[in-house]
């Protein structure tokens, strides 16, 4: 599936009600399409333990990926936080 991103995507994403906890999820982001902020409460809320997040967003370290790890450092309430691979 290719989905079409949109500054409001990583919200609406938050706010599904999911009833299992994602293993591995995976992306391409070729613009600023996602809220990082939005994204960031989406992953805290729904990722398992040891998940793996895979993204492809540009070699330089960007805000995006900075407050990602920050979100996850300082929220993460599971045993493992999840792997970021970009």
């Amino acid at each position: 599936m290719n989905p079409v991103f949109m500054p409001e995507t990583a919200q609406t994403m938050a706010n599904l009600p999911f009833q299992n906890k994602i293993h591995k999820f995976w992306f391409i982001s070729q613009q600023n399409e996602l809220d990082p902020k939005s994204f960031s409460e989406f992953i805290v809320k729904n990722a398992s333990d040891n998940c793996e997040i895979n993204y492809i967003r540009g070699a330089e370290k960007t805000e995006f990926d900075k407050i990602l790890q920050k979100a996850i450092y300082r929220h993460w309430k599971g045993k493992h936080k999840p792997h970021l691979y970009k």
